[in-house]
């Protein structure tokens, strides 16, 4: 087990000034069995209200509401996280993590690639694990890391026609991968030890247990991630959204700051 501390801040500005803005954010760490939170504070400048639930797949959720003119919001969500990836628990199967989704689809393209470059590399007897963690490696080997190619709402095939993208492209392509091979999986949005954006990776499921796969850096997970929120692919989970009444332009910054505290 380590101890992280973690600063995500999310700033927007608009031009001209915007108002009636609602957003949520999915900005907390998640509890579960591999990692416990432990003193999380979220700030949104000039917010009305901010409130805390969660979403329909248990992720963490900061609603709030900026009524007034303004030309800027700033989210900073702080705390220190305690992770340990070897402490599994096991779970039952939530319904629709097995089920293709419009992100995650394969196109004609990936399911050609998929019988003839990662079909051969499996075999019966391999685990679950086993299969993911052989087409993972083959997916990073034909794939190349390019920022402004893709956007949020790119979907696996997009990507994977150029074969570039960045970490949420990796992760809806092995997605669509996993489910041809009939084994669930789910997205999940979240942080890496260092300074820099989100990142995303994958969790399969395995025997009755969630195993986490990065196939943007083609490893397995580590106590370094921090896991914020899960979906059936990234649309499901948005670390932020929100509407106002306006008409502007949008620019937008995020900083991730993850540090080991020994």
């Amino acid at each position: 087990m380590i101890k992280l501390t973690y600063r995500y801040e999310g700033k927007t500005t608009f031009d001209p000034a915007v108002y009636d803005h609602y957003l949520d954010f999915r900005c907390i760490p998640m509890n579960n069995a591999l990692q416990q939170v432990y003193g999380s504070h979220v700030t949104v400048s000039g917010a009305d209200y901010i409130r805390k639930s969660f979403d329909g797949a248990g992720n963490a959720l900061v609603s709030v509401r900026i009524s007034g003119p303004h030309t800027e919001t700033l989210m900073v969500s702080e705390g220190i996280v305690f992770v340990d990836v070897n402490a599994l628990e096991k779970e039952a199967l939530p319904f629709g993590f097995e089920t293709q989704t419009p992100y995650t689809q394969p196109d004609e393209a990936m399911t050609c690639y998929f019988h003839d470059s990662l079909l051969p590399l499996l075999s019966d007897s391999m685990t679950g694990w086993e299969k993911v963690k052989a087409i993972m490696h083959r997916l990073y080997q034909d794939m190349h890391y390019k920022q402004g190619v893709t956007d949020f709402h790119t979907k696996a095939g997009e990507a994977f026609s150029h074969r570039e993208g960045v970490c949420q492209d990796y992760a809806q392509i092995l997605m669509g991968f996993v489910r041809l091979m009939g084994i669930p999986c789910r997205y999940v949005a979240g942080f890496l030890v260092g300074e820099g954006a989100s990142h995303a990776w994958v969790e399969i499921y395995d025997r009755g247990y969630w195993y986490g796969f990065d196939p943007t850096h083609d490893r397995t997970i580590s106590d370094h991630y921090i896991k914020l929120a899960h979906g059936r692919d990234a649309c499901d989970c948005p670390l932020d959204r929100g509407v106002y009444r306006g008409i502007a332009r949008e620019s937008c910054m995020v900083k991730v700051t993850v540090r080991e505290i020994v």
